[in-house]
């Protein structure tokens, strides 16, 4: 969303400095059509770094997890973090945000896609807890640490 925010004022700007370009005479109107391509450009190639660090992070945060002797690695490129990106962003936009569900889908199935699982956990190990809780939601009152004692 920052990214976003930070895109959305530069694009102001250069805006407005196209503007009072075409105002002085210093750009001609006919150049003004490859100003969103220019700035769709400029914007892939700044978002280009922050992406291949963001897909790194993943696989990173993803090789250090394990869980019941199973280790879990993650086949996430930069590519394939820009495709579901741009695929997402154009979902919301052109649908206003009514298909942003369907985004979020495409995300849950990308996660799953990218996965991998290496070993089997102990399921032996695996049970239920058998103490007894309240039934009636004192137990509210310790996960909020007192708050609201009467």
């Amino acid at each position: 969303l920052s990214a976003l925010a930070y895109f959305g004022v530069m694009g102001l700007a250069l805006w407005q400095w196209v503007a009072e370009a075409v105002e002085t005479g210093e750009l001609d109107e006919s150049m003004i059509g490859f100003l969103p391509l220019v700035l769709m450009g400029a914007v892939l190639v700044l978002m280009l770094p922050w992406v291949w660090y963001r897909a790194a992070f993943y696989r990173a945060l993803v090789g250090g997890t394990r869980f019941e002797g199973c280790r879990f690695q993650a086949d996430i490129t930069t590519w394939k973090l820009i495709r579901l990106a741009f695929g997402n962003g154009l979902i919301s936009v052109f649908s206003l945000g009514m298909l942003r569900p369907w985004a979020a889908l495409r995300t849950f199935r990308f996660t799953c896609d990218v996965l991998g699982v290496d070993g089997v956990p102990d399921f032996a190990a695996i049970h239920q807890n058998l103490e007894t809780t309240p039934k009636i939601g004192e137990g509210l009152i310790s996960v909020l640490d007192g708050a609201g004692e009467f």
